[in-house]
């Protein structure tokens, strides 16, 4: 049973005097019935591009209420390397040809929130046209949030 649908966005905020970019992160949060919407907005250290995606898998999941959740996203490689983390825990964070696996850092964070979490939580890559009214709904919130945020948190 499922207990949240969330479908997600992100924003650039900006660059803090000390290098780190920023983003804020936002969540649509609802009932699978659509009923009880809710949104989440968390500013973000970006530590890396290429880790972004995965950094926000990991912050949607230790942020979002308690309960069975279905994560949309549009991502497709992130939720193909949601669906490799048992084998290559197996693998000792490897590859099938022994290579250690990219981001591996960053994975195994996603893989902790996941213990650490209550309830299920699915993965569904959704192509960008499919729910596109509650996806664009998070883009627009996720702009907003991050002007807000960059008025407020990036002069320190």
């Amino acid at each position: 049973m499922i207990d949240y649908v969330v479908y997600y966005n992100y924003y650039p905020a900006g660059q803090r005097s000390d290098g780190v970019l920023t983003a804020v992160l936002t969540a649509v949060v609802t009932k699978p019935d659509g009923w009880g919407v809710s949104f989440l907005s968390i500013p973000m250290s970006i530590h890396s591009k290429e880790t972004l995606e995965i950094d926000i898998a990991s912050t949607i999941v230790e942020h979002c209420p308690p309960g069975n959740l279905l994560i949309f996203s549009t991502n497709e490689l992130l939720v193909k390397g949601i669906t490799g983390l048992p084998e290559w825990k197996k693998k000792r964070w490897r590859e099938r040809d022994s290579a250690p696996i990219e981001h591996a850092e960053a994975w195994k964070a996603l893989d902790r929130a996941l213990k650490r979490r209550s309830g299920t939580v699915q993965w569904h890559w959704i192509h960008g046209l499919y729910e596109q009214d509650i996806q664009e709904e998070a883009e627009l919130y996720a702009s907003e949030s991050a002007k807000v945020f960059a008025n407020i948190c990036l002069i320190a």
